[in-house]
């Protein structure tokens, strides 16, 4: 056996003489160690052997000694660099090291950067951050803020684009850079947050027209082109207190040529409640960016015809204005139980114009330990000063033992009024001071770093607040929440402080995700009747045909095995154009006659819960007809039968699967064969595991999931769809003969041969 001594390298020295040198770690050692010796040179003129002085000064060998010097500490500081032992992701702590990002420099902190990005590049002798300069010089660079501009021209990025671009991954959607999703892996967080917490969106994208107008126009206008629970110009909205939920059509074309969701805001009067009303309105239409186009158009003609409807006199007196204000706000979205005591921290309102009504209100927040004790839809106008003035912000405390008084929760417009809607308020720009100025005020306290104490010339900013709820009134949990309104410019200093508190930032799967846990239908993914859950159809076709087709033929799903034609697509043609029997004046109908549209939850209900209906065909055209006619629209058009509104009708449901499995987007819906419901349909509640069900050529698809996940909050695999009213309608009859208190279906996911059961709930039609 060897041993230690007889195992190291033997080599020769000039000599010729053999020698040991030393192990791995010793040679590294003395590799280290001779690196970092510096070279000295010794005097060779001396006056004698006792002293190192000279007697006289040489001035050129002076010079070659300082020369020599200055070298050797400089060949000394590159070979101490170059034979350092550790590299500069090797000095970081464990907990910081990334693998599988090792070769990227911005994973590591800012003092090592430079070493590393030089690790990364031997080659490069520029280590500096940054190669170009910001301002443009004599070289012909360009400023830094013409290369952003320039990086915006076939999109629009938000005034939060550069904070979210460092921290989540970025998509252009709907004409903007918005942020998808955190880098982060893990997703459970945002959802502890909105159920727990607090989690902020920036919905900036959003874009808000203004309509203004006489008060006996705007009424008219929007009821032509809106359909809601409650009419946009009634008592409850009129007054610019709470916030109206609706949708939009094209005039005179309701229930067909859907646009999508908005929200409609009045400027708050508060002369309402006397004899004098305003002679000028204003209304603010928020809406999706992928349908401004549309309710522009929408509201611009719908006006034509209020206008038209007046007398003579009066069309020469009243002027309608729709205004386009893209850019002139910014949009926050904050859902959770904290979300009031983050804006109580973050925000500091104006003394000065504070009423004892809004004094109530301020003060109750800190009582509140879920946004849901205020009634939803409620709008709150405040002004504040300039959020970095009181940064950091603190949260404060929750009283939980003083209840929230019946005055504090009731909306008003005086309670709504806010500077906002004043075109000078709109157009104030970005802060009157930088980040950098009000530091060095902060610096000159007594205690460096705190509070500003506000000034008469710092800012003072308007916002609106608008109380918000996702939830479809069912048994899921509702997520509650406030939407903030605030001018264009401000973005930032309000993002700091209110996510400097813990807040969690989400992005567009987040708020996704939010809507689909609450059961809310998210707009324009599950509204396939809209031009813009076309565009995202086409959109998400060909990006995963393109991913299955690179993908092996061995490793891929086998869709032909399987008999799907198109697993990425809804066929809503094919949903549509089936023969249903049993239904009174019901008789099969052609395929270019079928317009699809969606109906409205109220009138599902009614269809659905109404037994006593013998022709529901004739009577849902019967109840359109009348609906039309209450908005002062014409009747339905004469090539528009009751047979043709009963094939097209669609509705969105809500899809639960009870025992294993998922539910994926684009999922069949299939009904229940008659020999499938004597088995399954009257034990489906008793059932602890799910069944698998083979298809037959007798199945025909009712529908198709649009959105499906795995819930976390009702702990089953959950998902929203859209179906036939008419297959509807045959579940509800084979329900009622088994006396079944649910609606059973079966849902098919696109990769597999196999039906599991599922259950149907309606949405409640006081959402």
């Amino acid at each position: 056996m060897l041993t230690h001594a007889s195992m190291s390298t033997k080599r020769k020295n000039r000599d010729g003489e053999r020698t040991d040198t030393p192990q791995s770690h010793g040679r590294k050692k003395v590799k280290i160690q001779e690196a970092r010796q510096i070279a000295i040179q010794v005097p060779t003129h001396v006056a004698d052997g006792n002293s190192k002085f000279p007697v006289s000064l040489d001035v050129e060998n002076f010079a070659d000694a300082r020369r020599f010097e200055i070298t050797a500490m400089q060949d000394s500081m590159v070979n101490a660099r170059a034979g350092s032992s550790k590299r500069s992701w090797q000095k970081l702590p464990r907990h910081l090291r990334r693998r599988a990002a090792s070769h990227d420099t911005r994973r590591v902190p800012m003092y090592l950067r430079d070493k590393a990005r030089a690790e990364m590049d031997p080659h490069n002798k520029n280590t500096s951050p940054r190669s170009k300069s910001k301002k443009a010089g004599k070289t012909g660079a360009h400023p830094r803020t013409d290369a952003l501009l320039k990086r915006q021209r076939d999109k629009l990025w938000l005034e939060t684009h550069i904070w979210h671009a460092k921290r989540m991954k970025m998509e252009t959607l709907w004409g903007y850079r918005l942020a998808l999703h955190p880098t982060e892996k893990a997703f459970r967080s945002s959802h502890r947050a909105s159920r727990h917490g607090c989690i902020l969106h920036d919905a900036s994208y959003h874009e808000i027209i203004e309509v203004r107008a006489p008060q006996a126009v705007l009424i008219p206008l929007l009821d032509l082109c809106c359909e809601s629970s409650a009419s946009p110009g009634s008592v409850r909205y009129l007054t610019g207190s709470r916030a109206c939920e609706a949708l939009l059509y094209m005039p005179n074309s309701y229930p067909y040529d859907l646009i999508g969701p908005i929200t409609i805001l009045w400027r708050p009067a508060v002369s309402l409640g006397s004899d004098n009303l305003p002679s000028s309105r204003i209304v603010w239409v928020v809406c999706h960016p992928s349908i401004f186009e549309s309710a522009f158009r929408s509201l611009a003609i719908s006006s034509s015809f209020a206008v038209e409807a007046l007398k003579p006199d009066d069309k020469r007196r009243h002027r309608v204005e729709v205004v386009d204000l893209r850019g002139k706000f910014n949009i926050f979205e904050l859902m959770g139980p904290k979300s009031s005591q983050v804006i109580k921290g973050a925000l500091t309102p104006v003394l000065d114009h504070e009423s004892e009504e809004f004094d109530r209100f301020w003060n109750g927040l800190q009582r509140l330990q879920c946004p849901g004790g205020l009634p939803s839809g409620m709008v709150v106008g405040l002004e504040v000063h300039d959020p970095r003035l009181s940064f950091p912000p603190v949260n404060p405390p929750v009283h939980a033992s003083k209840a929230l008084t019946s005055q504090q929760s009731v909306p008003s417009p005086h309670l709504a009024y806010s500077k906002i809607w004043d075109s000078i308020s709109v157009s104030a720009g970005t802060p009157r001071f930088r980040k950098k100025d009000l530091d060095e005020r902060r610096a000159k306290n007594s205690i460096p770093g705190g509070k500003l104490d506000p000034l008469r010339e710092d800012d003072q900013i308007s916002l609106l607040l608008i109380r918000r709820t996702i939830s479809d009134h069912c048994d899921s949990q509702p997520v509650h929440g406030w939407t903030m309104i605030i001018p264009s410019g401000w973005a930032m200093p309000f993002l700091t402080s209110l996510t400097h508190t813990g807040t969690l930032v989400g992005g567009q799967q987040q708020r996704d995700v939010q809507m689909l846990e609450a059961g809310v239908p998210q707009f324009p993914r599950d509204f396939p009747t809209t031009e813009p859950y076309r565009e995202r159809a086409e959109a998400w076709d060909a990006s995963e045909r393109y991913r299955w087709e690179r993908t092996p033929p061995a490793k891929r799903v086998n869709y032909e095995r399987l008999g799907i034609d198109n697993p990425w697509k809804a066929d809503w043609e094919n949903v549509l154009d089936q023969y249903t029997p049993g239904v009174a004046g019901y008789v099969p109908t052609q395929r270019d006659t079928i317009h699809p549209w969606l109906l409205s939850k109220y009138l599902a209900s009614f269809v659905l819960e109404t037994t006593d209906i013998s022709n529901p065909a004739v009577w849902l055209y019967d109840k359109l007809s009348a609906s039309r006619s209450g908005r002062g629209n014409t009747g339905l058009r004469l090539k528009e039968s009751a047979n043709d509104l009963w094939c097209g009708a669609l509705v969105q449901v809500q899809v639960e699967l009870h025992g294993r499995g998922t539910l994926s987007d684009v999922a069949a819906v299939y009904p229940l064969r008659d020999d499938e419901v004597q088995i399954c349909g009257s034990f489906f509640e008793s059932l602890r595991e799910s069944l698998e069900l083979q298809l037959s050529p007798q199945d025909v698809i009712m529908g198709y999931l649009t959105s499906g996940v795995y819930s976390l909050s009702r702990g089953r695999p959950h998902g929203i769809g859209t179906v036939a009213l008419s297959r509807l309608v045959e579940v509800r009859k084979q329900m009622l003969a088994i006396s079944s208190p649910v609606y059973v279906v079966k849902v098919r996911n696109v990769n597999s041969d196999s039906c599991r059961l599922a259950q149907i709930k309606l949405f409640d039609h006081l959402n």
